[in-house]
């Protein structure tokens, strides 16, 4: 038996990443979890967002790891993640995918946050190198790796948790990303996997 997970929180009536997205989304009876994208300020801020650029109502292109969270509030809103850790009481599966940027800086205030919510938590990334010194450090979380377009084919996956891979390049992975089309569903549906989708309501 499959769990469907939404891909960004999307499925409900809110824009993807976004609280209200998540906190609509998640109460969803055939929604077995949720993920989001996660990206550090300039500032140690974690804010939700799959993009590292964003662009202005006067067509400027912004960086976000290289503004502020107040600079980036002038021009964008963004959702903290620590405000939707606060909201967030369940049991069901939250994936967290790490966008990484200044290693050391974004574990230490990442790990400092999440450790004071407790959720179902899988940390994933493709920077296989920091999911693997990650799962070293911290080795009660479920930590694995984004394979998926040439990348990370041929990681070790000893000592992590699972392996996420694109849908076209399926094996015997533990979860697929992003599943969007009925009969790509049909397909997988009774695997025992993980299955990211923009549409869950599909399921």
């Amino acid at each position: 038996m499959s769990y469907v997970i939404a891909h960004r929180a999307n499925g409900s009536k809110f824009k993807e990443n976004t609280i209200n997205a998540i906190l609509e989304v998640i109460n969803y009876s055939y929604i077995d979890g949720i993920e989001i994208d996660i990206r550090m300020t300039k500032d140690k801020k974690f804010i939700l967002s799959h993009n590292n650029y964003f662009i202005t109502k006067d067509n400027n292109i912004k960086k976000i790891s290289n503004m502020t969270y107040k600079e980036i509030k002038k021009y964008k809103t963004f959702t903290l993640l620590e405000d939707v850790l606060k909201k967030l009481n369940t049991n069901k599966f939250i994936l967290l995918d790490l966008k990484i940027s200044n290693k050391d800086t974004y574990r230490k205030n990442l790990m400092r946050i999440i450790k004071k919510y407790s959720n179902k938590y899988y940390l994933c990334s493709f920077d296989y190198d920091f999911i693997l010194d990650l799962k070293k450090r911290y080795p009660y979380y479920k930590s694995g790796y984004l394979k998926g377009y040439l990348i990370n084919n041929k990681k070790d996956k000893s000592i992590l948790d699972f392996v996420f891979s694109h849908y076209i390049e399926f094996k015997d992975e533990d979860g697929i990303w992003t599943v969007n089309k009925k009969d790509d569903i049909n397909r997988f549906k009774n695997k025992d996997i993980f299955i990211i989708t923009d549409k869950p309501e599909l399921f």
